[in-house]
């Protein structure tokens, strides 16, 4: 084994702009691990669990906005990434996944630690790259850590992995190791998003601009990623577009409680936009996604710095536009869209008074919770929303501004919601960190914590409600006899002895001073607070919500 090529891999990464290793046990992987955590100029942190390291990472990418490398051993050690993987594919994240293996044909011999690594992630990765065995030859491998890295760039960012066989002995003679400063080679393709709209382009959407009187601006997940958040308001006010925004878009809005404003709607022809442009991914609300969808007759343009964009309403976009179209004089102002404005503007105002008076008559429940937290976590914070309800009840409440949100909402599974947290507190620790979660969520993924650079800076907030009770809200399961059993898995836990395990402060907030004053306290380190719910009132006040009237 040619250890003085393995020792090059850090430094390409590094001259790409990598920061972070998370780096996983294992004997087969010792080559990439130690040439890894003899380099200083990357940060390496260990993780026990595959699954956790690998949203970690992905915790690390975002917060750096640089890709995060992953090294781990053979076998299903591997495969445990793959929920990572799909998660990064999905909201672009670029993630460098670095697998130790067994030789060829180990797998069909029942060696151990050994499976079929060869394009295990398919299509949940921009791409793979097989390394021969012991790899000795210097210019096979900067030619293919040349590609990855192109790859890694060239359009939508995104995971690539490498696969790296190797046979014993793994442990070198001398370490820690000496590093050349060599010339990594440059790269050919250009890193900077690859589309452009030019003047002529506008020039062409002009028309269908001047006659569309009736602009709604809708913006989805991750809106902010590419664009300047200031850009889109000033552009949207400018021309009187009324906004409606996902909480996890961190987009500014007037428009509040969307769902509660599409459910009283009265006179669709009045409110039916003409032209829908959008911004960022997907969105939360079913109910937006469905007023969108069986919207008739309109035009739909999507904002984004890449030629091909998924279709999240399943309606055909007619033009993928650049950032240069947010220019706000890029367009003129159309005089009429001041009408369709006011229309949005006086129902979202009829809507948030309905909204404050509903709830104003609950004391102690999640929305409620939520609400409150939403309201007094300190200004310039982070914040993290797990799938599931959590996610739910914020995009109910909406976004108010003081902070940054995020979620996984590329796949929106539960799995890895504790584990990104960490890794953007980890990269960050200049900000406060919140992480609403629920006891479901929490539970899947509380190997996070089984970890010795746990940083301070993470405060987390567990909505107990004594299983999955998002099940109750749903019509079908709620008509099924073993509900409680196999949907909601009532376990009647709290989580106090899992944070003495972990060496967490913990605490249970009881009402709503008690929550208040814990927001605002000084945290010196990792904390978990816990809010127990009474699942009696749980589905009761979600449907007083969804039949509110105004």
């Amino acid at each position: 084994m040619d250890y003085d090529i393995l020792n090059k891999l850090p430094v390409w990464c590094k001259s790409q702009g990598v920061e972070f290793a998370i780096l996983c046990g294992g004997s087969r992987s010792a080559p990439l691990t130690l040439s890894f955590g003899g380099y200083n100029e990357i940060r390496c942190i260990a993780a026990n669990d595959e699954r956790s390291a690998g949203f970690i990472a992905l915790g690390l990418a975002k917060a750096s906005k640089k890709p995060v490398v992953i090294v781990t051993t053979s076998g299903t050690a591997v495969a445990n990434l793959y929920p990572a993987a799909a998660e990064a594919f999905y909201q672009n994240i670029p993630l460098l996944i670095f697998t130790a293996d067994r030789e060829p044909n180990a797998a069909l011999h029942f060696d151990g630690q050994a499976i079929n690594q060869e394009n295990i992630f398919g299509k949940q990765v921009k791409g793979f790259f097989q390394m021969p065995v012991n790899i000795t030859d210097s210019n096979l491998f900067n030619t293919n850590m040349l590609a990855a890295f192109e790859l890694l760039y060239d359009g939508k960012p995104g995971p690539v992995h490498i696969n790296f066989p190797f046979i014993e002995p793994f442990y070198p003679a001398d370490y820690p190791f000496v590093y050349d400063n060599f010339i990594v080679p440059k790269l050919y393709k250009i890193t900077e998003p690859p589309y452009s709209t030019t003047n002529s382009v506008i020039d062409e959407l002009q028309p269908i601009w001047d006659y569309t009187q009736k602009k709604l601006l809708v913006c989805g997940f991750g809106s902010d990623n590419n664009y300047d958040k200031k850009q889109i308001y000033d552009f949207a006010k400018h021309h009187k577009i009324p906004v409606i925004a996902d909480v996890t878009s961190n987009i500014v809005t007037d428009l509040y409680h969307t769902d509660l404003l599409i459910r009283n709607i009265q006179d669709i022809d009045l409110f039916a936009p003409d032209l829908v442009i959008t911004i960022g991914g997907n969105h939360t609300s079913k109910v937006l996604k469905n007023y969108i969808q069986t919207t008739n007759y309109f035009h739909h343009w999507h904002i984004s710095p890449f030629a091909t964009e998924y279709d999240f309403f399943e309606k055909p976009i007619e033009n993928t536009i650049c950032t240069n179209f947010l220019v706000k004089e890029a367009f003129e102002i159309n005089v009429s869209q001041q009408d369709y404005y006011n229309v949005w503007q006086e129902h979202s105002n009829k809507g948030k008074e309905a909204f404050n008076t509903f709830i104003k008559n609950i004391s102690w429940h999640e929305l409620v919770v939520v609400k409150n937290i939403m309201e007094n976590i300190p200004v310039g914070a982070v914040v993290h929303l797990a799938n599931s309800m959590a996610v739910r009840w914020a995009n109910i409440i909406g976004n108010p501004q003081k902070f940054e949100i995020y979620c996984n909402r590329g796949t929106s599974g539960i799995d890895g919601c504790n584990s990104t947290a960490l890794g953007m507190a980890m990269a960050q620790p200049h900000k406060q960190h919140f992480l609403i979660t629920g006891d479901m969520a929490f539970q899947y993924d509380s190997n996070a914590f089984f970890n010795n650079d746990i940083p301070p800076n993470l405060a987390i907030l567990i909505l107990n409600n004594n299983g999955g009770n998002i099940f109750k809200l749903i019509d079908g399961p709620t008509a099924i006899m073993p509900l409680e059993k196999y949907f909601a898995n009532k376990h009647g836990l709290t989580f106090e002895y899992l944070a003495k395990h972990f060496g967490l402060d913990y605490v249970q907030l009881n009402n709503h001073t008690e929550l208040e004053t814990h927001l605002y306290r000084k945290f010196k380190k990792t904390s978990i607070a816990e809010i127990i719910f009474s699942a009696e009132n749980y589905k009761a006040v979600f449907d007083q919500y969804k039949n509110l009237k105004f």
